[in-house]
């Protein structure tokens, strides 16, 4: 499924969230980033090489 494809996600956030966010200090939001990339990070190279393989797999068939 292409981009343009996906279904579109709406996150809705309460004020009360928001402000909790505001006053974060720039330590917890890149405590908050690096949880974030390790959790869902992680998911993305088994993705990216599935995708390789079929590239590959293009680039190898005849022409």
């Amino acid at each position: 499924m292409s981009r343009t494809n996906a279904p579109s996600v709406v996150q809705r956030f309460s004020d009360e969230y928001l402000e909790r966010c505001r006053e974060l200090s720039p330590q917890d939001i890149v405590r908050f980033l690096e949880d974030y990339r390790k959790l869902f990070g992680a998911a993305r190279p088994n993705r990216n090489r599935r995708e390789q393989k079929a590239s590959d797999s293009r680039k190898a068939a005849p022409k």
